[in-house]
């Protein structure tokens, strides 16, 4: 229980909200426009946790919820440290509780 809840406070609140440094390698449609190459990118980690088309109402706190989140982002810059991070959350809250 103590695994979901955490992993469901990742979604629902991450300790990082946006990445800045990123540079677009090629040019990129998005939306009817196109962001060109070399232009700095800004993800917002955050917002894509709370997309309704990915994660079904994304603004509830929900600790049963099964569903990937971006907190620790992902691929290649996925964090290092994201599984001590989890533990030491998971220890946390279940001395809290």
């Amino acid at each position: 229980m103590i695994i979901r809840a955490v992993e469901e406070l990742l979604r629902y609140e991450p300790s990082v909200h946006l990445i800045t440094w990123r540079v677009g390698i090629d040019d990129i449609p998005l939306a009817g426009a196109v962001i060109p190459k070399g232009s700095p990118v800004i993800l917002a980690l955050a917002a894509g946790n709370r997309d309704p088309e990915y994660v079904p109402d994304p603004d509830v706190f929900d600790p049963d919820r099964r569903v990937e989140h971006l907190a620790f982002s992902g691929g290649i810059h996925h964090c290092f440290g994201a599984p001590l991070a989890r533990l030491e959350a998971q220890i946390a809250l279940t001395q809290l509780v």
